[in-house]
Formats: structure tokens, C-alpha cells, sequence
């Protein structure tokens, strides 16, 4: 038997289980409503109930993997520690690009330069930073 046998045997196991959960689901909302009839609950009532019993039954049918509430809570700790490291090897190849970069890119700055007046000076009597085209300080009028 292969396994690709043993997967058509389990799809037709879980076929054949939805049907009959979605038989019984049937038969539990017809017994429900003669039972609320007979009763005499009121019609928005007795729609309620059984919406609410086949949405119950019919989360189950339509699941498809079945996830634990503690498995959605608490993830693997070793997939959690997989991606850490996949995310830092990540980082690491963006930072040696970038160094590469760097490197290739640096040979190509040009250091030669003229040098210009700053365009804010500080005043020499007050400290003040005062733009370069003001003739006098604001303050102190030096």
C-alpha cells in the first residue's frame, strides 16, 4: 500500500465521517424543532436555537486541519528559534552587502574639496547662534 493509497482511504474515512455528522446534525435539528413546537417557543426563538445548534455542528465539517486552541496560543518553540535564526542570517547577508557596497563605493568619493564659511556663527559676546548675513546679535547687539 503506498501512500498515496492511504491518503484516499483517510479522504474517504473523513468523507464519509462528515456525512454522517452532517445525517445526525440533521436528525438533532428536526427533533429540536418538534420539540420547540410542542413546547409553543416562539418562532424567532425556536430560529435561533437551531441556527446556533447547526453552526455548531457545522464548524467541525467544514475544519479542514484541526489546529488545538494551545497550539494557536503557544507556538513551537523550535520553529520560533528557526525563524529567529533565519531572520539574523538575513540581516547578517544585508549588513555584508552593504559593507561590500560600502567598500566598492568609497574609492569613488572625492575629498577634495574647498572649504566655505559656516552659514550660522555664534556670537562671540553672548554665545547666541546668530545666522551668518545678521550685521548685529538680537540680544546683545555686539
Amino acid at each position: 500500500m503506498t501512500i498515496q493509497d492511504n491518503k484516499k482511504k483517510k479522504s474517504w474515512k473523513q468523507l464519509i465521517f462528515r456525512l454522517l455528522l452532517l445525517v445526525l446534525n440533521i436528525i438533532i435539528i428536526i427533533v429540536l424543532y418538534v420539540l420547540l413546537t410542542d413546547f409553543g417557543a416562539n418562532p424567532l426563538i425556536i430560529i435561533l436555537v437551531l441556527s446556533f445548534v447547526f453552526l455548531i455542528f457545522l464548524g467541525p465539517l467544514l475544519r479542514g486541519r484541526r489546529k488545538s486552541l494551545y497550539a494557536s496560543m503557544f507556538p513551537d518553540k523550535k520553529k520560533v528559534q528557526k525563524e529567529k535564526m533565519q531572520k539574523k542570517e538575513e540581516e547578517n547577508k544585508r549588513r555584508e552587502e552593504m559593507r561590500l557596497f560600502k567598500m566598492r563605493h568609497l574609492n569613488k568619493i572625492d575629498l577634495d574639496f574647498e572649504y566655505r564659511e559656516p552659514i550660522i556663527r555664534k556670537c562671540d559676546n553672548c554665545g547666541l547662534m546668530i545666522p551668518k548675513f545678521a550685521k548685529k546679535c538680537p540680544i546683545c547687539g555686539k
